[in-house]
Order: C-alpha cells, then structure tokens, then sequence
C-alpha cells in the first residue's frame, strides 16, 4: 500500500544430534507505520522440507497491508 517495509527470509537450521527437526524458515517483515514511536511487525516461522507451509507462508506475506 506504499509504506515503507523491510522484509527478510532466513532458514534456522539446528546442529544438535538430540534435536530431531532440520530447523525452521522465518519470515520477518517491519513496516513504518508513520508513528516515530512505533513499527508493525509480522513474523511466521515454517518447518523447513514443509513446501506447502512454505508457499501460504509466501502468500501471506503479499496480503499484508497497513491499515
């Protein structure tokens, strides 16, 4: 909608042979809401090898809009 926003992707893998999950991909989106003392934040975490949470997780992001 025309703000300003900064977006990153990152996968979080684990290196712990107890830990029985590859790790995560996170999704961190900051958007200037206009207001100096404040930001919107969205964030979504997905189990990596999960494509289909993957992909909403894509999707979801496109639909964010400052309201």
């Amino acid at each position: 909608d025309g703000a300003d926003a900064w977006a990153i992707t990152t996968d979080i893998t684990v290196d712990d042979p107890e830990v029985t999950v590859r790790g995560d991909r996170a999704t961190i989106v900051v958007v200037d809401t206009g207001d100096a003392d404040s930001y919107g934040v969205f964030v979504s975490v997905v189990p990596l090898d999960d494509q289909a949470m993957a992909d909403e997780q894509d999707v979801q992001v496109t639909k964010l809009r400052l309201q």
